[in-house]
């Protein structure tokens, strides 16, 4: 008796401790239950013919949240639904070993899953415990789409890696060590190092910088002459959207690359106007401009051409508003001559510069 209690332990043990195959959640599928012993001496493979229908089976549905385990019980049937079959082979009709039906419902959850078959009558319960989780994991451990891989802590090389999850985020990759990068990437040829696509209605691409001080983007360009950052917009939409910080940041910082580099060129295509600006503010101005130590605020060239010539600067008052004001030396723009500066001096008030005011509002 002895020996049958410590044969039916080596079975029930060895079916716990061997039996870790995945299945997919909320899909019906098949089960092996095999090496199947007979209750006489707990020893010899059951050959005997059983009625199914006899045959108990309780599953232990352990869930990976931490909920209260269940128990789901269910009788064994010849066919159909819950049926358990024979598996067998030329020489014998029975070998020990069966196959049994579990339902989409029985297994719709993930975490552990304990199945126990038992009819006293005829063979030792055998019980084995298995893995319900994703259809992606599943597929993984089978060589199927998905593939999981598991990375030590050595440099490895794969030639081709696609990442699909549906139920968060497909790659979190986070660098624990020195100043190391979270990811490098190299394309190659004319092809791009990272291409990002974003959700029907979401962003192509979020970056956000470091917690204290680091910048949300930095992007450098690689050969002598290369385009450092290229937007292209689509539609009727911008290229580029620029916000700066709540609480006075800039919206765009732009600085020339060397000592006397431009900091900002923006050409116009077609008939559209290369910088258009426009304040939102109740009283913000559209554009500030502030010349270097001895350098101009601003400076504008006309165009030229067969149709010219055309004007450097052109301005338009609104309904109650002057096209120019500020302060004006007037005796120096006089000197300046016509073709340069058309206007008509009204000189009642030379603080005010009248002759640039006129200008605004009639010269065209």
């Amino acid at each position: 008796m002895k020996i049958k209690m410590y044969t039916i332990m080596f079975f029930l043990l060895a079916g716990l401790a061997f039996g870790q195959r995945k299945l997919t959640t909320n899909e019906a599928t098949v089960i092996v239950v095999d090496n199947m012993v007979a209750v006489g001496d707990g020893v010899t493979p059951l050959t005997a013919a059983i009625t199914e229908t006899d045959v108990d089976v309780e599953l232990i549905r352990e869930y990976d949240d931490g909920s209260v385990p269940t128990l789901v019980k269910f009788d064994c049937t010849a066919a159909g639904v819950n049926d358990l079959v024979a598996i067998t082979s030329a020489s014998t009709s029975v070998t020990g070993a069966f196959s049994l039906e579990l339902t989409a419902a029985q297994v719709n959850f993930t975490g552990y899953l304990t199945v126990t078959v038992i009819d006293t009558d005829v063979m030792l319960p055998w019980s084995r415990r298995f893995i319900v989780t994703s259809a992606a994991m599943v597929d993984a451990d089978y060589g199927g789409t998905y593939q999981h891989v598991l990375l030590a802590d050595t440099d490895h090389v794969i030639n081709h890696l696609t990442i699909d999850d549906d139920t968060g985020n497909a790659l979190v990759i986070t660098t624990g060590g020195g100043n190391g990068h979270g990811v490098v990437i190299t394309g190659n040829g004319t092809g791009e190092g990272i291409s990002v696509t974003g959700g029907a209605t979401g962003i192509g691409m979020e970056v956000i910088g470091g917690a204290t001080s680091g910048s949300g983007m930095k992007v450098w360009a690689n050969g002598t002459n290369d385009i450092g950052l290229e937007v292209t917009g689509l539609g009727t939409e911008a290229g580029m959207k620029v916000t700066g910080g709540a609480t006075g940041g800039t919206g765009l910082h732009v600085l020339g690359g060397a000592t006397n580099a431009i900091g900002a060129q923006i050409i116009g295509t077609g008939t559209a106007s290369a910088l258009q600006v426009s304040a939102s503010g109740t009283s913000g101005n559209g554009i500030d401009v502030a010349g270097g130590t001895t350098g101009h605020g601003m400076e504008i060239l006309g165009g030229g051409g067969a149709t010219g010539p055309f004007h450097a600067l052109r301005l338009g008052a609104g309904t109650n508003g002057y096209g120019l004001t500020g302060t004006f030396d007037l005796t120096l723009l006089a000197s300046i001559g016509s073709g340069v500066w058309t206007a008509t001096a009204d000189n009642t008030n030379t603080a005010q510069g009248t002759m640039g005011r006129y200008a605004g509002r009639k010269g065209r």
